[in-house]
């Protein structure tokens, strides 16, 4: 086998951007937690001191939640020819066939018959440059790849999935939460409201209601609740909680319509583009159920994979964070879905969107 490059070893010292990143991190957790003894149990903090270590320790989720994907690609790189071939996820022993059209850029390979998940744009583990995938498949283990422009071409003998997605803005937002509470702590008015709330695990603002009452009216139905509480909710958060197949998409269409007659921005997110689809799927069914909506139909956009269309398959292809922001800002849109990547993105102010709506939020936290 081919030995691979190494980055030189610095004495276990992080390199410069991830130590960076931990400086930034540190900065912040240290304020947020320097009134806590180390060895304090959670019976011995306040509320508030609670709130603020659970606010430091997801500071660093992120990171901390890529180490097994990094260690799983680094391990696939040391596989031999035959192992390439064997395991789950690499595609192995490419031969190369020929160049495939004019720029001399794109070739098409063929590969012994093998499970594979590379991914889009897999990596080369002799180089650990990344391709796009033009063709794969189609009735013939036969694969098309093409190379990034100026880039020497190295034909591949194997690849590999590469599929530790960046999440700096996801970063970056819960720096800006701990930088917020430093500053002017976890009570009152201001930025960061229904995150401040769901630290301090603190029951739904609703208008007129009292803590440790009831949320649902007397006689009330669990749907009609639901409409009346998400027009009544004051900067917090709101779960609709049951079973599968109790309905809870089913009602969010419903919240959502109410919010758009009020002239709300409504943002749909949850950890897939199917689910997200879904749900704005109910939020066009649902316009049957409000007859102002047949005179002007709601505008729903969708930022899809890419290179990929919406899975709603009433929703517009929306392509950016900027676009998003710009679509509200000028009210061309009303409901926009995407994955939490596109709410993360400093192109989208908060005040932008007026409620953010989680589907299956519990496998999203």
């Amino acid at each position: 086998g081919r030995e691979l490059p190494r980055p030189e070893v610095k004495d276990g010292e992080p390199d410069r951007e991830l130590a960076e990143w931990l400086q930034q991190v540190q900065a912040v957790a240290e304020p947020l937690t320097g009134d806590i003894p180390a060895d304090a149990g959670a019976d011995d903090l306040s509320d508030d001191q609670r709130s603020r270590l659970l606010l430091a320790n997801v500071l660093g989720w992120h990171r901390r939640e890529q180490k097994p994907e990094w260690w799983a690609y680094f391990s696939q790189l040391k596989l031999t020819p035959d192992e390439m071939i064997e395991a789950r996820e690499p595609l192995g022993g490419l031969e190369l066939i020929g160049a495939e059209g004019e720029g001399r850029r794109t070739f098409r390979y063929r590969f012994p018959p093998q499970e594979s998940e590379i991914g889009e744009s897999p990596v080369n583990p002799a180089n650990q440059k990344t391709m796009s995938i033009v063709e794969l498949g189609n009735d013939r283990d036969e694969i098309v790849l093409r190379f990034p422009k100026g880039r020497e071409i190295e034909h591949p003998a194997a690849l590999v999935p590469r599929m530790i997605i960046p999440t700096p803005g996801h970063e970056q937002r819960l720096l800006d939460i701990g930088s917020y509470v430093i500053e002017r702590g976890l009570e009152g008015d201001g930025a960061y409201r229904a995150a401040r709330d769901m630290l301090r695990r603190r029951s739904p603002r609703v208008a007129g209601h009292v803590d440790g009452e009831p949320l649902r009216h007397e006689g009330e139905s669990a749907a009609d609740a639901a409409k009346r509480l998400v027009k009544e909710l004051d900067h917090g958060c709101l779960a609709i909680q049951g079973p599968p197949g109790s309905g809870k998409t089913w009602i969010g269409g419903r919240m959502i319509l109410e919010l758009v007659r009020q002239g709300k921005t409504i943002g749909v997110t949850a950890n897939s583009h199917k689910v997200i689809g879904n749900l704005l799927d109910n939020v066009w069914d649902a316009q049957d159920d409000y007859p102002e909506f047949a005179e002007r139909e709601v505008r729903i956009a969708q930022k899809p994979s890419t290179k990929k269309d919406p899975t709603c398959t009433f929703a517009e292809p929306i392509g950016s964070a900027e676009d998003v922001a710009a679509a509200f800002v000028e009210r061309t849109v009303d409901v926009v879905g995407g994955t939490s990547w596109l709410w993360a993105s400093s192109k989208i102010l908060p005040e932008t969107v007026d409620v953010l709506f989680i589907d299956e939020a519990g496998q999203f936290s």
